[in-house]
């Protein structure tokens, strides 16, 4: 099995399993706060997208997107486990007592291919590139890291 993605995860207080508290607080908040919040963080999460497309690594290389993810992760509060299949990255927060949690994932590596596009945020490592989606994945799992950690979810783990 190939081990080249973050983990991330919420845990539920609840005995026999939902996500009253966590849920009944993202309720509460509504959805268009829920945007407006992680619009306040947008030009981050660009700059982690164009940084990380910016500097594809091949499955197993992925240093320093791996020193990246686990940077972020280790700043929103979680505990950080680098080095998991040689380049893979869990991050957990705790919250609360539960034993119950949902992972996240996302996968950090690149195609082998030459990367054709002007945009500035271009492939520097030639014969690299993220077509496949994988920046940004990461970077909405980093954004999923930075937004949860926080009072208002009551019980929360990521792995």
């Amino acid at each position: 099995m190939v081990i080249d993605k973050i983990r991330f995860a919420i845990d539920s207080p609840l005995e026999g399993g939902g996500f009253s508290n966590s849920a009944a607080n993202v309720q509460r908040e509504g959805g268009m706060e829920i945007i407006e919040r992680i619009a306040k963080f947008h030009d981050e999460l660009k700059e982690w997208r164009h940084d990380i497309h910016a500097h594809p690594e091949l499955g197993f290389e992925e240093q320093r997107t791996s020193d990246l993810v686990a940077q972020k992760l280790a700043g929103f509060g979680c505990e950080v486990f680098p080095g998991i299949g040689k380049t893979g990255v869990v991050g957990r927060l705790r919250a609360g007592n539960s034993a119950r949690s949902i992972g996240l994932r996302a996968d950090m590596d690149c195609l082998p291919i030459e990367e054709a596009t002007n945009v500035p945020y271009s492939s520097r490592n030639n014969g690299r590139m993220h077509a496949c989606g994988h920046d940004g994945h990461t970077t909405m799992l980093l954004g999923a890291a930075r937004y949860l950690p926080r009072p208002a979810i009551s019980t929360a783990r990521c792995i």
